[in-house]
């Protein structure tokens, strides 16, 4: 199964939008799934954005394509493919389809330039999720 999604961001704060696993309620994901035969990958990206973090957008870039494991019975593992874009937040909205099966959270992105042994640079990110009732509310819905 090929699955598409996207990493929403607010362009006026530059915050992150990451929605709860409801198989996992710890933890936090971008909004990704399976795109159907009849429609494009960003597409079927951006609608699964919709249906499952309640945002509309602009897809401004593809980020890369990654693999995930799953794990099924026997321990058997199986890979999918999951191509990621960057979306650009236009919209949005207070109610959407899966508003009752995930939370969603804006985080800030520090990103952070490391000089190694003066010839490497590398870029590492840090994603710093504010779990502050107070911010997450009132950034929750606002743009």
């Amino acid at each position: 199964r090929k699955v598409a999604g996207c990493v929403p961001i607010d362009p006026k704060t530059g915050k992150v939008l990451l929605i709860s696993c409801r198989k996992k309620p710890n933890c936090w994901i971008f909004p990704k799934g399976g795109w159907e035969n009849d429609e494009t990958v960003t597409s079927a990206a951006m609608r699964e954005t919709w249906e499952e973090a309640g945002v509309k957008g602009e897809i401004v870039s593809m980020i890369g394509k990654f693999k995930q494991y799953k794990k099924f019975k026997k321990n058997t593992c199986k890979k999918n493919p999951i191509l990621l874009y960057e979306m650009k937040v236009t919209e949005i909205a207070d109610d959407w389809p899966e508003k009752n099966e995930r939370e969603r959270c804006w985080v800030r992105i520090i990103i952070i330039d490391v000089i190694v042994d003066k010839i490497v640079i590398v870029t590492i990110i840090i994603v710093i999720i504010i779990i502050s009732n107070s911010d997450n509310n009132n950034n929750n819905n606002e743009m």
